[in-house]
């Protein structure tokens, strides 16, 4: 007899983060920046170069999606919420499973695919 598909749970080795920012965030490189900043308050020089990918930018700059390995999504997810600079940064969503960031009635993955 087959097993069902739940006996079967998905793994990945990254942890993706829906994140918001105020006052909007410019670029990826400027992202990168304010969560190594984020690391390096929190954790020290050790976490500071903690490997962090921003894959999506919202036009607007009001929103991003990063991925992360998995090993370090904590501590990233607690860096965030005490980053202590004028951007402020906050966790939408975060999940292991790229297409559940999906949500308020926009497909960010459809905009990040025609890039």
């Amino acid at each position: 007899m087959a097993k069902s598909s739940s006996s079967f749970p998905l793994s990945s080795e990254y942890r993706y983060l829906r994140i918001s920012a105020s006052p909007r965030i410019t670029d990826a490189l400027s992202l990168r920046k304010l969560l190594a900043d984020a690391m390096m308050q929190s954790f020290g020089l050790s976490r500071a170069g903690t490997y962090m990918d921003v894959l999506w930018i919202k036009e607007e700059g009001t929103e991003a999606v990063v991925r992360v390995a998995e090993a370090d999504a904590q501590t990233v997810l607690a860096a965030v919420v005490v980053l202590d600079k004028p951007v402020r940064l906050s966790v939408v969503k975060h999940s292991s499973f790229l297409p559940t960031l999906l949500g308020d009635g926009e497909s960010w993955m459809q905009a990040y695919a025609e890039e």
